[in-house]
């Protein structure tokens, strides 16, 4: 009966590994189990982990691929979080170069892998390597499988498409034809990135709350930024690359503007007109009835209209 007992024992032991080393594999994920390897919390408690999606990760060579980075924080996180990879196979790289920096407080970000068409076909296991500074070295690693496959199809023309990083997703981006740059609206860094698209680099980056959707004026001189948030409309001079001016959004009833720029629910959406002037479309109603008439009003600010629904 010993050794009866022995062998099931022995027999349920080896299946819990298997099991175990099995969803650890298939998880890719990282965030728990052998897959995630670190340091402990602070002595305030914080700590945190990352997972990645797609959690299984395969690409062509000559090709490129991005990876969004989910953050999960135990305790108040305090500290940007920085992202390094190692075990990279021959001809593909990490992008940004020289490490991903995930702002503190921010819950995603995204980072790349790009393959040349010369890049090692095989599979490879990456060490993706986690690292913030708080009251200690707050540090993890987690193992991802990386599978490189030669070009099905003929490769793509070079630089006919590409793409930038800006850490979070853009909510609208406006192209400046007179100075070939980008403004790119990213509500999440609460910042509108000023992109050279030749260079693929961030010249400079505006701070605007929850900036949203976004518009360039007829003359190409003027970008307005709606947003998310806060109830303003914020100017962009192109020439300067600079913020000219804040314009508050207030609600009016029986003539008298007594709300105040609203915090919640007011989602700015504005467009230029023709003549320069700009119409915006509120996520807030008026629910006053009375309140019935065109859909613009023009404001005390000249060259601008405001939404009076």
């Amino acid at each position: 009966m010993g050794a009866l007992a022995m062998t099931k024992s022995v027999a349920r032991c080896a299946l819990l590994v298997c099991v175990v080393l099995l969803v650890t594999a298939q998880s890719g994920c990282g965030g728990g189990g052998s897959n995630n390897s670190g340091t402990n919390p602070d002595s305030s408690g914080a700590n945190f982990s990352l997972y990645f999606s797609p959690a299984s990760l395969s690409m062509e060579a000559g090709s490129s691929l991005a990876i969004k980075v989910s953050v999960l924080w135990a305790g108040t996180p305090t500290a940007p979080i920085t992202l390094t990879a190692t075990g990279l196979p021959g001809g593909v790289s990490f992008v940004p170069a020289g490490g991903l920096t995930i702002p503190a407080g921010s819950t995603s970000a995204t980072f790349g892998l790009t393959a040349l068409t010369t890049a090692a076909v095989g599979s490879a296991t990456i060490t993706a390597t986690a690292t913030a500074q708080t009251s200690t070295t707050l540090k993890h690693q987690y193992k991802l499988k990386l599978a490189v496959a030669a070009p099905s199809g003929p490769l793509p023309t070079p630089a006919r498409t590409s793409y930038i990083l800006t850490g979070e997703a853009p909510e609208s981006i406006v192209y400046d034809r007179g100075h070939k740059l980008l403004y790119a609206s990213v509500p999440a860094l609460n910042e509108v990135l000023i992109i050279d698209p030749a260079t693929r680099k961030t010249l400079k980056k505006l701070t605007i709350p929850a900036a949203g959707q976004s518009d360039i004026s007829p003359d190409g001189s003027q970008i307005v930024v709606g947003s998310d948030v806060v109830a303003e409309l914020v100017f962009i001079s192109t020439a300067t690359q600079s913020i000219t001016r804040v314009v508050p959004f207030t609600v009016a009833e029986n003539g008298v503007n007594d709300f105040g720029p609203r915090m919640s629910g007011s989602v700015l959406s504005p467009v230029f007109l023709s003549g320069g002037d700009v119409l915006f479309i509120s996520g807030w109603l008026d629910s006053n009835p009375s309140n019935v008439g065109p859909l613009s009003l023009p404001s005390k600010i000249a060259g601008t209209v405001l939404d009076g629904c």
